[in-house]
Formats: C-alpha cells, structure tokens, sequence
C-alpha cells in the first residue's frame, strides 16, 4: 500500500533548514527523553500529592487551591509533551515538510504553561520570604516583577508560536526563549538565595542532621534544585543554535517545581498549628504574644524558616515610698540609740 505522501516530494525544499537540526540526538532525541524524564517526575509528584492530601486534609485554602492549580498546570504540561514527541516521531514521520512547516499546537503553547507554573510554585516561595520580616519585602517585590515579565515574554513567544508555523524558524525565536527563562532563573536565584542565607543563620537543629535532610534543607526547600536546571535551560539557549537540549531540562526543571512546591509542604509538622489557641488579656505583654504567636503560627503554615529571635528588652522600675523610707530608718536608729543606752 503506498504511504499517504511521497517522502521524496518533500525532500528539496526542506533539507536545507532540515540540515541545521541534525543530528537528531540534539533535537528530537533530547527532547524525547526530556518527556520520559518528566514522566518519571510527574510521578512522583502525584506520590507527593498524595502524601499531602494524607496528611494536610485540612490546610490552608488558599495553599490547596494553589496546589491544585499547579498539579492540573503540570498535568497539561506532561501531556502537551508527549503529545508532540507524538507528533514529531509518530504522525510526521519521514514526513519532513511536515515537521519543519507545520509546529503542533501542544508544543506552541508550552511556554505559556511553563509560565504559569513558575509563576504559581514561586507563590509560595514569594509568601515564605515575605514572612520573614520587612527586610525582605523588597525581594519579593522585585522578585514578583522579574516573573511577570516573564510570563509577557512566554506570552509573545506563543502568540509567535501560533502565527508563524514554522519550526525552521525557530532559532529566531531564541531570545524571546532566553529572556523568559533569564526573567524566570533571576526571581528563583533572589528567593533561593534569601531563604538559603537564612536557613544557614538560624543552623539550630542542622548540626546533627543527615546528609538526605541537609539535601532536602539547602536544596529542594530553598528552591535550589529547580533554580540550577532553569540556570542550565538558560545557558543553553544563549549558547547553542539549532537544538532542542534546552527543552529537556526546561522539562525536567517544571516538574522540579511542583516537587519542591510539595516538598516544602510535606516536610512540615503535620498539623503542626492546630490545637493553638491564644487568649487576650488586654496587656501590652498579652498583644505582643498574641502577635508572636500569630508570626509562629504563619511560619509553620508556610513552612517558613525560623528565624532566632532578638532577644528582648525587659525594663525593670523599682519604685519606692519615700515616706515610709523614712519611717524604717528612724525605726532603725531609735533602735540602735536603745541598744547603746543599756550597754
């Protein structure tokens, strides 16, 4: 039976574009087993879905609503991906005016995906840094900019995507590609650097600590994990042409977020602010540790680090009765005269 098209009609117009994009370990076959790879990393993020539905049946809303929305972003991300490995290796095979003229729409709209779940993980990284003090605030401002231009640029570069159906062109594209990831890998290296300079002023706890919690301390619960790939995916945009090696570890670092979201979750006290109750007495001592409790109780929602605190200040007013004073004392000295009479 013949094929549905003649593989030799859309060779002389294609092989010269076609030619950049070889060999296809470079391409194709880097992004295939980018797919496997966040295969394998989605899995295990429903396995840690799991383990927080388990144990935090009752967490915050606003912290589930967000951890649904990541996980369905993740979901359409893990399918647009294998969907254009479908495409590209299944349905246009050897059908190169196929694969250079016509892009899938699953492979058009990842980066707006991609965008979406740096820009909701790092929600909760924004709200950790946020809650260490006003000193920081101004990291996650600038940090929060850094991913809305992020998102402008993803945004573009799929409307790009959608109006030029061309993959051969592609390359033309880098920058838009480079900048976003660029504009994502600097709000990741502001909030890793921040949460990572605090986890090691407040090292109680860590001096004893294993290598696996050390690992999960300094690297996924800071960010760090996902910050190095997305460095990686960056670098690999600016420095290699006609590639697609950039696309495994662009896959591999979003499914690193939605783990390093449910990580820092999964590692807090289970239930670790219920049972707290605080009961004003009117005082200013009473305020100031309704206050404190309030901060604590945040931070072990939010798994925030904790922070020594400053030791405090305790003014100390010893006032005394003149009057009566006086009294004692010519007590006292009657007292004495008594004494050295009858001697």
């Amino acid at each position: 039976m013949a094929p549905p098209y003649d593989v030799l009609e859309s060779l002389p117009g294609v092989v010269p574009d076609f030619a950049h994009w070889l060999p296809l370990d470079k391409t194709l076959g880097a992004y295939l087993v980018g797919t496997f790879a966040g295969a394998v990393l989605y899995g295990l993020s429903i396995h840690q879905l799991y383990r927080y539905c388990r144990l935090f049946p009752s967490d915050t809303l606003f912290i589930r609503i967000l951890v649904a929305v990541v996980m369905l972003l993740e979901t359409a991300h893990t399918a647009m991906t294998m969907h254009t490995c479908y495409f590209w290796l299944i349905t246009g095979f050897l059908n190169f005016s196929a694969l250079m003229n016509g892009s899938p729409w699953s492979l058009d709209a990842l980066p707006i995906i991609l965008s979406f779940i740096m820009l909701t993980t790092q929600l909760l990284f924004a709200k950790r840094v946020f809650l260490l003090g006003p000193k920081y605030q101004l990291v996650v401002g600038v940090a929060m900019l850094f991913l809305v231009g992020e998102i402008g640029f993803s945004t573009a570069l799929t409307y790009r995507a959608f109006i030029v159906k061309d993959i051969a062109n592609l390359n033309s594209a880098a920058w838009l590609i480079s900048t976003a990831l660029g504009l994502g890998f600097a709000a990741d290296i502001m909030f890793t650097a921040t949460l990572t300079y605090v986890v090691k002023q407040s090292r109680s706890g860590l001096q004893r600590a294993s290598p696996i919690e050390l690992f999960m301390t300094y690297v996924v619960n800071t960010g760090l994990l996902h910050c190095i790939f997305n460095l990686i995916s960056f670098i690999l945009t600016v420095a290699v042409t006609y590639s697609l090696i950039y696309g495994f570890f662009s896959t591999v670092t979003a499914r690193l977020y939605a783990n390093s979201l449910l990580a820092v979750l999964n590692s807090r006290e289970p239930q670790a602010n219920k049972g707290l109750e605080v009961f004003e007495s009117g005082s200013a001592y009473g305020l100031n540790a309704i206050t404190r409790a309030n901060r604590r109780a945040a931070a072990q929602t939010w798994n925030v680090p904790q922070v020594n605190d400053e030791p405090e200040v305790i003014d100390i007013k010893v006032t005394t009765e003149r009057g009566e004073w006086e009294r004692e004392r010519r007590k006292e000295d009657k007292r004495a005269t008594l004494r050295s009479i009858a001697r």
